[in-house]
């Protein structure tokens, strides 16, 4: 058994000294026989090997109370790991990421966009009269009204049904489109092959 005492907190974390060390049988001697300082402790029991099997947090009144020590819960601890949520054991499984060989790469595939910065062309239906559908730059869909002014790093698309909306685009291109104007003369990005 480690008894560690928790100091008072001076920043991030919990901070402790190793207070006591006893052996597992009869421990429970050390409020009698070795009593501790007021104050909390953090228990670890540990077995042969000195690896931690299970934890306990305990506080110790002052002996002048005659109260004897209780045993409370750690403090609350987010989960470090982030585990993605279950999927059905029939559903085939995404394949891991690409692993990197190592070697440099050519200058010309190491300037081209990622995958995940153009994200896919798919508007939620028609948008209603006098709006247009905006790809944001966190990749979901809203209405935007055709009147205002097109934000900072928005650029027209024209789609192929006929359908123009506007992405998020900070250096102004989206693959597979060229600059081009509509039928009105406004700028627009159009599909490569097209005519504007």
């Amino acid at each position: 058994m480690w008894f560690w005492r928790v100091l008072p907190k001076k920043g991030r974390g919990e901070h402790r000294t190793l207070a006591d060390n006893v052996q597992y049988d009869g421990w429970e001697h050390i409020w009698t026989r070795r009593p501790p300082a007021p104050g909390r402790y953090r228990m670890e029991y540990r077995d042969a090997r000195r690896a931690i099997v299970r934890v306990r947090y305990v506080n110790v009144p002052d002996p002048r109370t005659g109260e004897a020590p209780y045993f409370t819960e750690g403090r609350a601890r987010r989960p470090q790991r982030t585990v993605p949520p279950a999927s059905p054991a029939w559903q085939p499984k995404a394949p891991p990421p690409a692993a990197s060989s190592g070697r440099s790469t050519p200058a010309r595939t190491a300037t081209a966009p990622a995958a995940t910065t153009y994200p896919p062309l798919r508007p939620p239906g028609a948008a209603p009269a006098g709006m247009l559908w905006r790809l944001r730059k966190n990749h979901t869909w809203e209405h935007f009204d055709r009147r205002q002014a097109i934000p900072e790093s928005y650029h027209r698309l024209w789609l192929l049904p006929g359908q123009v909306i506007l992405v998020y685009s900070a250096t102004g291109t989206w693959p597979g489109y060229v600059p081009g104007k509509l039928q009105d003369g406004l700028p627009c990005m159009v599909p490569q092959g097209t005519r504007s």
